[in-house]
């Protein structure tokens, strides 16, 4: 057993667990059966004790991760979801701590929450979601609740992209963008949960993608916490109209769908050029941010 990867046993527990019923009672059960057929050796019971004591304790002790992931398999059942996810998701959460270290239960518990947010995963989904979960928990200095939660938020705006490009590949591709970001602009999974959950749907109803959103919360975190980043650039956004008439540059386009970001800062370096002086700096301040989050 000692020569065992932990992947392995792990799935020794497991498996040893699924060959017996109630395997707790049973084991000790077994044990208790051996004290008794060595009860009337007095010299030897000492000794025979000891040993199978030590042992029932290493067995026990050994079962206890898998015992802890079948209990919270039976969690996530509870929500009705289907034998072969469950069984994908299992071995899903034994590959992730086999690769990345943790607790198996603690992995499969993420994934309780993440059915519970998000309906209507099916199949490997849930498997997908859940190591998505961890894996960006892992790589962004953040938690399973905090992931957990943020891809609740995420979905809950980009349903629709998600439902036409695939639910695993969206995921997948969330959990790109946002290590990328995150490593690009030195902020963690946290703050970048923190601002999207203040932005809101207000950038997605303007038409502008995911990872620009992105892009231009990470940038606004170089000087602010990530909700306030979220709060600067959602109050941007509802006042792009008004600002467009102040500034008298057109920042939409004909659906009425504010123009790339990119393009935006285009539009008004050529209408003012540089901004290197306060009164210019001031002005667009003034018609692209609400008075009441002026500096």
């Amino acid at each position: 057993m000692s020569s065992l990867s932990k992947m392995d046993k792990l799935q020794y527990s497991i498996g040893l667990i699924d060959k017996v019923t109630g395997p707790v009672n049973k084991i000790m059960a077994k044990i208790n059966q051996l004290s008794e057929q060595t009860a009337s050796a007095k010299e030897q019971l000492s000794g025979g004790l000891m040993s199978a004591a030590g042992g029932a304790m290493m067995l026990v002790g050994s079962l206890n991760p898998a015992i802890e992931a079948q209990a919270a398999l039976g969690e996530v059942q509870s929500l009705d979801v289907s034998n072969q996810a469950l069984t994908q998701l299992n071995n899903t959460a034994i590959n992730f701590v086999s690769n990345y270290g943790g607790n198996t239960a603690a992995v499969i518990r993420s994934s309780y929450d993440i059915q519970s947010a998000i309906s209507g995963l099916t199949g490997n989904e849930l498997a997908q979601f859940t190591e998505s979960s961890a894996i960006l928990a892992k790589g962004t200095k953040s938690d399973a609740a905090t992931t957990t939660d943020y891809f609740g938020t995420m979905y809950g705006i980009y349903q629709d992209t998600a439902k036409e490009v695939g639910k695993s590949e969206w995921i997948q591709m969330l959990t790109g963008q946002t290590a990328a970001s995150v490593r690009m602009f030195k902020t963690t999974g946290s703050e970048m949960a923190g601002a999207f959950s203040t932005l809101g749907a207000e950038a997605n109803s303007h038409g502008i993608t995911m990872n620009e959103s992105m892009a231009v919360l990470g940038q606004l975190q170089a000087t602010m916490s990530g909700s306030e980043a979220g709060t600067k650039y959602r109050a941007f956004l509802g006042g792009v109209g008004k600002a467009q008439q102040k500034l008298g540059i057109q920042l939409t386009d004909a659906q009425g769908r504010m123009l790339p970001m990119v393009e935006v800062m285009d539009r008004i370096h050529e209408k003012f050029g540089i901004i290197d002086t306060v009164a210019e700096s001031d002005a667009l301040q003034k018609a692209l941010v609400p008075k009441k989050l002026w500096h």
